[in-house]
């Protein structure tokens, strides 16, 4: 062959990217591939504060809300067999819920169907240490069903850097102003506290106009702090026209840790 007609073959950066990509999934036995947790325990995330859900479920509630009267919640997963409830809820309050929190009117209250669907894709989410998504559900009296009357949770784990962490929760209409909201995040915050490592500051933000959401705030002892502040702490950016209340855990514990375990 005429080495003046000569041309090198060349091979396709992908092609080569693909066998390497092959080589080391497959062939050398030291790598393997890393679970979400595993990514984010190294660090290779945005992230560095280690989150994991080990709690046990449900959280289960006497309270008595005026003298001599006594009620019940259940802070539990939401499964696939609640979806009709938790549909029927959502599409009860869809104007209550919608300018406050979209996403849950979306995700739950298209259909049954939609709804089901959507509950088997939290759980999983849940399972793999993402965020919780949970329901509260109340009973008037000891033998009475359970009610589905709100979501509790919290956000993503990934963006809540340096121990931050926001809750959320969606209450229906009917059941405002009872105490029910402020019992269960105390319960649930009181959870988190004790079954999520380095956790360091927990909030509740909410939209300016949202007053019942700021009454819930204030009435667990919060205190309102400035977006700087916030964005500082978080990894979600939020704007001045958000409010945003915090307290430290170390100050949450003084005020609403059980005795029996301040003193354990």
């Amino acid at each position: 062959m005429n080495p003046l007609f000569y041309r090198k073959k060349t091979i396709p950066l992908s092609s080569i990217l693909t066998k390497v990509l092959l080589y080391l999934l497959l062939i050398h036995p030291s790598i393997k591939a890393l679970s979400f947790k595993e990514v984010f325990e190294k660090g290779d995330l945005k992230c560095t504060t280690k989150y994991t859900i080990t709690g046990m479920l449900p959280i289960e509630i006497t309270r008595e809300y005026k003298e001599g009267q006594t009620d019940f919640l259940i802070i539990r997963k939401i499964w696939p067999e609640d979806a009709e409830e938790v549909y029927k809820f959502v599409d009860k309050n869809r104007k209550h819920l919608k300018p406050y929190l979209p996403f849950i009117v979306e995700d739950f209250g298209e259909s049954e169907e939609k709804t089901k669907y959507t509950i088997k894709g939290e759980l999983e989410k849940m399972d793999r240490g993402f965020y919780y998504k949970l329901g509260v559900f109340y009973k008037p009296t000891k033998d009475a069903k359970p009610i589905f009357v709100a979501f509790l949770g919290t956000h993503s784990f990934q963006n809540s850097c340096n121990g931050s962490l926001d809750g959320m929760y969606g209450i229906g209409y009917s059941h405002q102003g009872r105490g029910i909201v402020s019992t269960a995040i105390k319960a649930f915050f009181n959870h988190l506290i004790a079954t999520t490592d380095r956790l360091i500051r927990l909030n509740l933000v909410m939209e300016k106009e949202n007053i019942a959401s700021e009454r819930v705030a204030i009435k667990v002892g919060m205190k309102q702090v400035s977006s700087d502040d916030y964005n500082e702490w978080g990894g979600y950016q939020k704007k001045n026209e958000i409010l945003i209340y915090s307290l430290p855990v170390s100050e949450w514990k003084k005020i609403h840790w059980p005795k029996s375990k301040l003193s354990s």
